[in-house]
C-alpha cells in the first residue's frame, strides 16, 4: 500500500509541475 500510494504521487508530481512551468513561462 505505502509503495503504490508513493509511485501515484511520484507520477502525480510532474504533471502540475510541468503546467507550472509552462505558465511561468507565459508569464516571463
Amino acid at each position: 500500500g505505502r509503495k503504490n500510494f508513493n509511485i501515484k504521487k511520484h507520477a502525480f508530481l510532474p504533471i502540475p509541475l510541468m503546467e507550472i512551468q509552462s505558465n511561468n513561462e507565459i508569464t516571463e
